[in-house]
């Protein structure tokens, strides 16, 4: 059983993790003569090179400590399906906020390339059409979607 101490320290290694992989692995997003130093150790690629392709492990240590978190929490819910509707209702409360912030902004900027269906399966997080980096919404929503297959099985 991981206390609240480990799984802070987990996050915090995974935190690390995910800035290594979207600092070091994308060369063509770096400004043109900016470069960094990092010893080059295999095939013309670099340490840093390596640390942060690897790093991307990132994303499914974040999905098992929200799935390990999600489970310890439902342990002492009398109402499962509650908890995890309101969990769900929270999170796309938090989400549509930022999301009805960024696209009015984003459209005198020049980003209103986006279909209105693109918008729109981005809105409900099934897509992230409208911004690359919401993509991890729908899968953490479908992993919360698998404790309602069996809700009386948390902790039984």
């Amino acid at each position: 059983m991981f206390t609240t101490q480990d799984t802070k320290a987990i996050k915090g290694l995974a935190i690390i993790l995910m800035l290594y992989h979207h600092l070091f692995t994308f060369s063509n997003r770096l400004w043109e003569g900016v470069t960094y130093i990092s010893p080059e150790i295999h095939l013309g690629n670099t340490l840093a090179y390596y640390i942060a392709r690897y790093g991307e492990i990132c994303v499914e240590i974040f999905m098992f400590l929200a799935g390990y978190g999600t489970y310890m929490a439902m342990l002492g819910e009398k109402d499962v399906e509650k908890a995890l509707t309101k969990k769900i209702g929270n999170l796309y409360q938090s989400y549509w906020k930022v999301f009805l912030i960024c696209v009015p902004i984003s459209i005198p900027l020049g980003a209103s390339h986006f279909q209105a269906e693109g918008i729109i399966w981005t809105f409900l997080g099934v897509r992230s059409d409208y911004n690359h980096a919401w993509w991890f919404l729908g899968s953490y929503v479908v992993m919360l979607g698998f404790f309602f297959l069996d809700p009386a099985g948390c902790g039984s």
